[in-house]
């Protein structure tokens, strides 16, 4: 673990009194498993542990190594923080249950718990985003990350952050929202910016965008920004249906229509109704498309750029269907 004492931890982590470093090592195991391991590979995060665990000082460690260090604490604390807190309100031991509270603390009221869980997990969606941006501008020093299969997968898809796809489609929970659409994005790169472009063109942008520095030319960087635009557009209308959709052991379930629970989080805001997020697909859709004929023009203006265009031997711009084309009736959500 990237942690040996608890005074360390509260320097990036909001903890109050004396914590228990045992107590909350199962929870930072789980933090760094998930979100450190999930970006920098098992290979860098293994190096990384092992020399900070094998370093008697910590300020002795590489010049790399206590850069990325401080990066991977600044994402490891705030989420420790977030969920932790659940976990915090009860103690179990040999009578059960109980709760902690003395005349001068008292436990939190649920509100308050739910605005502290709230920002911690976004701080430390922000602080993974500056995560990817320190990789990406120091990949020299990282060759285990460029390597890794981890880097691959980041590198899979033309939209590659929370970040940039908060720039082609701002959203409230950019990260979050990003990482619930990749698959769907990933289905829209295949089943419809593929077909677009044709596979050797396709191919080739890719092969040249997962390299560990691409360099792309102007023109292909103007046509990339027009893709990227629709592939944002598409994926919202293929994911809205399924995103508040809550699949488990008993079925199917979807937010309920009035409020009724204690919990402040989820009365906030009511669900939208069928109405509001068939115009919200179909809105996304309509400037999917715009965007696909917009990237039809640039191409059909600049053949010598992009002379493997499928587009110039086949007519292909009919065959790019609505990704909800056959979608009849309402959507439950929740």
């Amino acid at each position: 673990m990237l942690f040996k004492t608890s005074i360390k931890i509260k320097e990036y982590a909001q903890l109050a009194g004396e914590i228990n470093f045992a107590s909350i090592v199962p929870t930072l195991r789980m933090v760094e498993k998930k979100h450190i391991v999930a970006i920098l590979g098992s290979e860098l995060y293994n190096a990384l542990d092992t020399a900070y665990t094998n370093a008697a000082d910590e300020n002795n460690l590489s010049a790399s190594n206590k850069k990325l260090l401080l990066q991977c604490r600044m994402v490891i604390g705030p989420m420790l923080c977030c969920y932790y807190i659940d976990k915090a309100d009860v103690l179990l031991g040999d009578s059960g249950a109980q709760r902690s509270e003395t005349a001068t603390n008292k436990t939190a009221f649920q509100y308050q718990g739910t605005k502290f869980k709230e920002a911690n997990l976004r701080e430390g969606e922000d602080a993974t985003e500056l995560l990817l941006q320190f990789l990406e501008e120091n990949k020299a020093d990282y060759p285990q990350w460029t390597a890794s299969y981890t880097f691959k997968q980041y590198r899979s898809l033309f939209i590659k952050t929370g970040n940039e796809f908060n720039e082609l489609y701002p959203s409230q929970s950019p990260y979050r929202n990003y990482w619930a659409m990749r698959t769907k994005m990933l289905d829209v790169e295949e089943n419809i910016i593929r077909p677009f472009l044709g596979d050797t063109m396709t191919d080739a942008l890719k092969a040249k965008d997962q390299t560990n520095n691409p360099v792309f030319t102007d023109k292909e960087k103007q046509l990339l920004f027009k893709l990227k635009k629709a592939i944002s557009n598409y994926t919202v209308a293929f994911a809205v249906p399924q995103m508040n959709v809550r699949i488990n052991a008993n079925g199917l379930s979807v937010l309920a229509t009035s409020s009724f629970s204690t919990n402040d989080n989820e009365n906030t805001r009511s669900g939208a109704n069928d109405t509001a997020i068939n115009a919200l697909i179909k809105s996304c859709t309509n400037t999917g498309q715009e965007w696909i004929v917009n990237a039809t023009k640039f191409l059909n203006d600049n053949k010598v750029d992009f002379p493997d265009w499928i587009g110039f031997t086949e007519n292909i711009i009919n065959e790019i269907a609505s990704p909800n084309a056959d979608l009849k009736g309402t959507f439950g959500m929740a």
